[in-house]
């Protein structure tokens, strides 16, 4: 399984509705999570078809404060489905991503 970088940052007109909404950072941070799960639920057979084992989920919240500060979100479910109908692992942030997930702390 490959990963793929994919970025989600939100146009500005996006965040301008957000902010009428109520919609923190942290519903955000929340949203990522629920993903995962529903993802990870979804798509369980899947993965450890392709692991080898069936492995739980992890989810991860990272915080760097480092350069204006970047919140990273990982976890072991499916992926983001792509158009094409594929799914994989992949590392989600701001225009330029980190590395996807390894594991590490």
């Amino acid at each position: 399984m490959g990963t793929e970088t994919i970025n989600i940052r939100p146009g500005v007109s996006v965040l301008s509705v957000l902010r009428h909404l109520n919609y923190t950072y942290w519903h955000a941070i929340a949203e990522f999570g629920d993903n995962a799960v529903q993802s990870f639920l979804t798509n369980r057979e899947a993965l450890a078809a392709a692991d080898g084992a069936h492995r739980p989920l992890e989810v991860k919240v990272l915080v760097d404060q480092a350069d204006g500060g970047m919140i990273i979100v990982r976890d072991t479910a499916a992926g983001i489905m792509l158009a094409g109908g594929s799914s994989g692992p992949s590392s989600c942030s701001g225009p330029t991503a980190p590395s996807p997930w390894t594991g590490g702390p």
